[in-house]
């Protein structure tokens, strides 16, 4: 199998229009790869055959379906070490965000992309470390 030359991110989030931000910003400020979908089982095939560096997670009010996504990774010893970011709303689903094992929490809408484009370095930067 042949190693990919640049990170790949994997964006889960059901609103398309955040999903497109998330890849634009990450892809035009970062020069990452980036792979997303808005459908839970989708995103867990594409851990398994591509092995993102980086997992965004969308989660909006009381739809925490993305956090599937979390427990699961975090769960399966050979993808607990993925870091996985949780998008919430301001002052929804930030606590079961960590409960469900993610590593970090962006609280959105994303009024500065920079802030959005820096937590993804900072989490790729770490995971090389």
């Amino acid at each position: 199998m042949a190693s990919r030359l640049r990170q790949l991110v994997l964006v889960v989030e059901r609103d398309p229009g955040i999903r497109d931000l998330a890849r634009m910003v990450i892809e035009e400020e970062l020069g990452t790869d980036v792979a997303s979908t808005g459908d839970v089982d989708e995103a867990l095939r594409l851990v398994q055959a591509r092995r993102p560096d980086l997992v965004l997670v969308g989660v909006r009010g009381a739809d925490v379906g993305c956090l599937q996504v979390a427990r699961r990774l975090k769960a399966d010893p050979a993808s607990a070490s993925i870091p996985v970011v949780a998008l919430v709303h301001w002052g929804e689903g930030q606590h079961e965000a960590l409960e469900a094992g993610c590593d970090a929490v962006l609280v959105r809408p994303f009024d500065d992309v920079g802030r959005l484009a820096g937590e993804v370095r900072r989490h790729l930067t770490e995971k090389m470390e």
